[in-house]
This record gives C-alpha cells, sequence and structure tokens, in this order.
C-alpha cells in the first residue's frame, strides 16, 4: 500500500511538472518569437495552438521508443474525453453560463477529426500512410484557421503576455527577450521530458501493482494528470467569464491531440491499438463528442449541461476500470 501511494504521487507531481513547464515553454517561445519578427497569427497557430498538446505530445514519444505504443492512442483518446467532460464540465458548473462563439471551422475539424480517427484504428493499427493523411488535415486546419480567424484568441493572448512582461515598452517594437525568458526556454523542456518520463515510470509500475493494463492507466490517469494544468487554468478563466478562451483551448488541443499527437509518433513506429480502446474508450469519445456538439446547439454550456458531461466522465472512468 505504501508503495502504491509513493508512485501514485510521483505520478501527480510528474504530470504536474510536465503540464507547467509547457506553460512556461509556450509563454517564453512567444516572447522569444514575437522579437524574432513572426507574426502574431502564426505565433498563435504555431506556437500557442501546439503547444496545449505539448505534454501530450512528449509522453506519446516517449511511449513510442519504448515500444509501447498502446500508451500513444490510450493517451490521445483519454485526454479528449477529460477535457471535453470534465474540463469544460467543470467551467460551466461553477459559471453561470459559458457563450459559445466559435465558427463552423473547429466544430468541423473537432467532430470531423474524431471520426477519422474511429474510422481509421478499426484494424487495430495506426501506421505511417494514415499518419501523413493526418498531418494534412493538420496543415489545412491551420491554415483554415488562419484564413478564418485574423484576429483569434491566441493574437489577444499574445498581446496581453506582452503586456503583462513588459508594460513599459511600445508594442510597435520588438521586444528583446530577457535573460529569464531564455533562461525558462532552455530550462523546461528538460522538465517536460523529466516529468513525461517519470510519468510513464510511474504509469508502470502503478499498472503493475493495480493489475490492470497500461493503456488503461494512460485513459484515465495520464489523460487526468496532464490534464490537471489546464484544469486549474479553466477554473480560473470560468470565474472571471473568459469564456471564449476556455472553449477555443479546449477544441483546439483536442484537434492537435488526434492529427499531430497520433501522427508523430507514428513517423518512428507502428502504433498498435489495444482490444479495450476500440470497444470502451473509443466510443466513449464518439459519444461524448456528440453529446457536446448535440448541447451546444444554441451555443451556451449552462450549469445542467456542466452537470450532465461531469456525469459521463464518472462513467468514463466506471467502465475503463471495469468497475461495471
Amino acid at each position: 500500500m505504501f508503495l502504491l501511494l509513493v508512485w501514485a504521487t510521483i505520478f501527480l507531481v510528474s504530470a504536474v511538472v510536465l503540464g507547467k513547464a509547457a506553460d512556461y515553454f509556450v509563454d517564453t517561445a512567444t516572447i522569444i518569437g514575437l522579437f524574432l519578427g513572426m507574426s502574431p497569427i502564426m505565433i498563435g497557430i504555431i506556437i500557442l495552438s501546439l503547444g496545449t498538446s505539448i505534454p501530450e505530445l512528449v509522453v506519446s514519444i516517449l511511449a513510442a521508443l519504448s515500444g509501447n505504443t498502446g500508451i500513444i492512442i490510450a493517451n490521445v483518446v483519454g485526454s479528449n474525453i477529460t477535457n471535453i467532460v470534465l474540463v469544460l464540465g467543470v467551467a460551466a458548473l461553477i459559471s453561470t453560463k459559458l457563450k459559445i462563439t466559435y465558427k463552423n471551422i473547429h466544430i468541423n475539424f473537432f467532430v470531423g477529426a474524431t471520426f477519422l480517427l474511429f474510422i481509421v484504428i478499426q484494424d487495430g493499427t495506426f501506421s505511417l500512410p494514415e499518419a501523413i493523411v493526418f498531418f494534412a488535415v493538420a496543415a489545412f486546419y491551420m491554415w483554415g484557421t488562419h484564413v478564418e480567424e485574423r484576429q483569434t484568441r491566441e493574437a489577444k493572448r499574445i498581446e496581453k503576455i506582452v503586456e503583462e512582461e513588459h508594460p513599459e515598452k511600445n508594442k510597435k517594437k520588438r521586444l528583446k527577450p530577457s535573460k529569464r525568458h531564455i533562461a525558462i526556454f532552455i530550462i523546461s523542456p528538460i522538465a517536460i521530458f523529466l516529468g513525461a518520463q517519470y510519468m510513464l515510470l510511474a504509469l508502470e509500475e502503478l499498472a503493475s501493482m493495480l493489475n490492470v493494463g497500461s493503456e488503461v492507466i494512460a485513459a484515465v490517469g495520464v489523460a487526468f494528470g496532464t490534464s490537471l494544468p489546464e484544469l486549474a487554468t479553466t477554473v480560473s478563466l470560468a470565474r472571471k467569464g473568459h469564456s471564449d478562451a476556455i472553449i477555443g483551448n479546449i477544441m483546439g488541443s483536442n484537434i492537435f491531440n488526434i492529427v499531430l499527437v497520433m501522427s508523430i509518433p507514428a513517423l518512428l513506429t507502428q502504433i498498435d491499438i489495444p482490444v479495450h480502446i476500440l470497444t470502451v474508450e473509443m466510443p466513449i469519445l464518439i459519444m461524448v463528442t456528440l453529446l457536446y456538439f448535440f448541447i451546444t446547439i444554441d451555443k451556451e454550456l449552462s450549469r445542467p449541461k456542466g452537470l450532465l458531461l461531469f456525469a459521463f466522465y464518472v462513467l468514463f472512468v466506471a467502465k475503463a476500470l471495469n468497475l461495471f
């Protein structure tokens, strides 16, 4: 029992380190990108949107290198389920009402990418040709985002970062990164790697102690762990009424989890899909994706809807752990 608590603690601490280090890396990369002359739109698409998937991506690459590819699909599917039903559910519960103002391109890619993943993994594998297709989808999504949203939410976040870091500077000038920015930019990838490494180590130990498949722990535990910082940020944003930031980040994260976090490890090795993922987690992801689509047709997410989403998270955890 003591060892179980020790490894569970290592798992949670690693998850927090992984998530916070990714946040610091994205913020400092934004400042450096501005200094190097990148446009706010491109920074938003390349750095901020992709940055939300850094924890899942690093965990998946390490899993591919270790040969435990089942963790990759479990990580992606579990993270997306957690983002929809836990993170959005909690946000709706603590808010009076979340207004949804995204454009159709986001919901179309969100639902389409989920169903595309469901279709291509039915043969039990995810290989290089499928990864190439998903890369094409990612490129098309980023291009579509660039065309449809000249004034993106990411660009507004960039301005906020600039104001907080250099309130005395003229925004029109290129801002020189401080020594602190450069230090964080160098150190944070090391922290990301260590956090992911120890999370995987703890995952394998916990799976062995609990006598369950590592893909089950990944779908529930890794997904929850990598979502902890995002959950904390979402709670803060929800209390301040920033519904656009909440919805946009979750949808962007889920899309990139599917099209990139699945594809990049597939460049290294073929991903084998565990039967448990095909029969339990993936159908649940389809279910909660459709649930989200239909309950937000009126462009709002209320507390009753949040309660429904949270109930599905409890159902997901119980079913993944074979509690019923």
